[in-house]
């Protein structure tokens, strides 16, 4: 799966914009957020004050590697995805990784997506297991909010700049 994105930084409470952007982005392509769903993938975990969580933010682009894919539609999404960079979208290749897995409705996307992340992650604080290193990424599907938190992803869910400030305080004493 390909995560086309943008970075940035501030509170997980206010990336609407972000999301709206990359919506207003895929209309003017002619795709839907039913094609290409929208995406997150939310860095730093349990921050103190004064530290403003990384996040990544955009929509998913599935090619598929059937023998039957028509050449004609291959060589449209070639094309896409080089107007995706070219218009500033970050490519992230999101191999199969093994991971912990949500699933929360969505009927009304704020308010879905606030309540599935304000039952999901302490959820998974519950579990005695580790916030992952790196980031955690939700997915929202057509009817579902679907979170993941990668086990042994390597670097493929670390930002740039490094892991986590905050990854080491989620760890439980044993």
């Amino acid at each position: 799966i390909k995560f086309y994105h943008r970075k940035g930084q501030g509170q997980y409470s206010s990336v609407g914009p972000a999301f709206q952007a990359a919506l207003t982005y895929l209309a003017t392509k002619g795709l839907s957020e039913h094609t290409c769903p929208t995406a997150g993938i939310y860095y730093d975990h349990n921050v103190p004050p004064g530290v403003e969580p990384r996040y990544a933010v955009g929509f998913l682009f599935q090619v598929q590697d059937d023998d039957d894919d028509d050449d004609d539609d291959d060589g449209n999404k070639k094309q896409l995805q080089q107007e995706f960079i070219n218009d500033g979208w970050e490519l992230l290749d999101i191999p199969q990784t093994q991971t912990l897995s949500s699933r929360f409705p969505k009927k009304q996307v704020p308010l879905s997506c606030m309540i599935s992340a304000l039952k999901t992650y302490p959820a998974y604080r519950k579990s005695g297991l580790p916030m992952p290193s790196g980031g955690c990424m939700e997915i929202y599907e057509k009817d579902e909010v679907v979170t993941y938190f990668p086990q042994n992803s390597g670097e493929t869910f670390e930002h740039p700049s490094g892991p986590s400030c905050c990854t080491t305080s989620d760890k439980k004493e044993k």
